[in-house]
């Protein structure tokens, strides 16, 4: 089945989405970039002037985390592809410094900064790969989708597990206007990269199985 095109605000998925949004962030106290970029603190982000604490991921998140990195270098090395895949590597956007799941740093990329050992990208991943936990924000994930594509990401994908979802946001130009298009596969779709990897694709139902 092919995966299904939709025009409109993230605002539709959130019901299908079912994922509480009654957690709270601990949030620390005002620091700069360049502070937090020098000792950024474990399992953390820089938002807003402020460090965050991520989520800390259960066996079900840490497992799909795992596969789809290992999905991805499979790909590269199959079609010599000369990327890397990396894992909770934080990565600057245009305000904020964030952490994805997985993420694909081009070739590029690699050629320029590859030869340091930094902690943060200063640049934004082309392919960004989210994955939802049943404590997070619905809104801060869609949100945080955006900020990727502002800051130069390609395509990002929000995978929702137990909902069976995924959906991959692009930036297009339209009529003289940037808008996010979402593209939305569930059940037994394959879920394919539109920009950034032509040919790498997912199966829903081999990639997230059906949890109790």
């Amino acid at each position: 089945m092919p995966t299904a095109v939709i025009e409109s605000t993230p605002q539709v998925f959130l019901e299908m989405a079912q994922i509480s949004n009654q957690h709270i962030h601990k949030i620390s106290h005002k620091v700069s970039l360049e502070e937090f970029i020098q000792n950024p603190p474990e399992n953390s982000e820089w938002v807003n002037e402020q460090i965050i604490e991520k989520q800390n991921m259960g066996f079900l998140h840490a497992k799909l985390q795992i596969r789809l990195g290992v999905l991805l270098s499979m790909f590269l090395e199959m079609n010599h592809l000369q990327g890397v895949v990396c894992s909770e590597l934080l990565c600057r956007t245009l305000k904020q410094a964030r952490k994805p799941d997985v993420a694909y740093m081009s070739a590029k990329q690699v050629e320029v900064y590859g030869n340091d050992d930094f902690i943060t990208l200063p640049e934004c991943f082309p392919l960004v790969i989210e994955i939802a936990s049943p404590r997070d924000i619905v809104e801060d994930i869609f949100s945080k989708a955006e900020e990727y594509l502002q800051a130069g990401a390609e395509e990002v994908w929000l995978i929702f597990p137990r909902n069976r979802l995924i959906i991959i946001a692009t930036l297009e130009l339209l009529e003289e206007k940037s808008e996010v298009k979402w593209l939305l596969s569930a059940n037994n779709q394959q879920a394919c990269s539109p920009k950034v990897l032509s040919g790498f694709s997912v199966n829903i139902n081999e990639l997230l199985p059906v949890y109790n």
